[in-house]
């Protein structure tokens, strides 16, 4: 069983602009959408090292990252409403919860 976290960049690490030409770009080839896949793990490179560390200072380390959209429509005021790229964060149920406040 693998525990599941969303780590939600602020908005210079998947910029809306960059990503919304290249999702129109990749709707008619599959090739395309490998290399937006690719686009998206090297956007969020620096936010995936940031995480890895701070995972490892938690004794996580086995993980799984990837940038994957979702839609947030719920009460805190912090996080923009809509669909947005995300980092999809999985590690072992047998490891700690991570703390609520990172």
């Amino acid at each position: 069983m693998q525990r599941c976290v969303y780590a939600i960049p602020n908005s210079s690490v998947f910029q809306g602009n960059a990503i919304a030409e290249i999702e129109r770009n990749t709707k008619d080839s599959q090739d395309s959408a490998t290399a937006f896949r690719t686009t998206l793990q090297g956007m969020a490179s620096d936010l995936k090292s940031e995480i890895a560390k701070r995972l490892l200072d938690l004794n996580i380390s086995t993980f799984s990252m990837t940038p994957v959209k979702r839609s947030y429509a719920f009460e805190r005021s912090d996080i923009p409403i809509g669909e947005q790229y995300v980092l999809k964060v999985n590690y072992p149920f047998k490891d700690p919860p991570l703390p609520a406040d990172l």
